[in-house]
């Protein structure tokens, strides 16, 4: 993972669906800077449980890309982004996406449920 000194290369970001292994595989390989696993939009409500959980595991199995490799939740004024990041939190991805935030407050709320999703998993 990039410290804080280093910088890491944004200028490409490929979106790829959270609840297709092969399509997750395929954007993780190719020469996207970031590529954001995707849970919202590109998942369908009844698909969403099963995304967290692929992409959980594509973290998991993939420690040296995950710099490269964010996530995007699902928006924190609906009923899915605290599951959301229950589940990946302790895969450590690179980056989060906050889609649709309202405001500061939006991101606040992710913050809290961040410090204490990471306390939990000990990170």
């Amino acid at each position: 993972m990039a410290s804080s000194a280093e910088s890491i290369s944004a200028r490409s970001w490929l979106f790829a669906p959270g609840d297709s292994e092969r399509k997750v595989e395929k954007a993780a390989a190719g020469p996207a800077d970031i590529v954001i696993l995707d849970l919202e939009d590109a998942v369908a409500e009844a698909q969403k449980p099963r995304a967290r959980s692929l992409v959980a595991q594509f973290l998991k199995a993939h420690p040296a890309d995950r710099h490269r490799l964010w996530v995007r939740i699902n928006p924190v004024q609906g009923p899915h982004a605290l599951a959301d990041l229950a589940a990946i939190t302790p895969a450590a991805p690179g980056g989060l996406l906050l889609p649709k935030p309202r405001g500061r407050g939006d991101a606040e709320l992710v913050g809290h449920y961040l410090t204490a999703l990471e306390a939990a998993a000990g990170m």
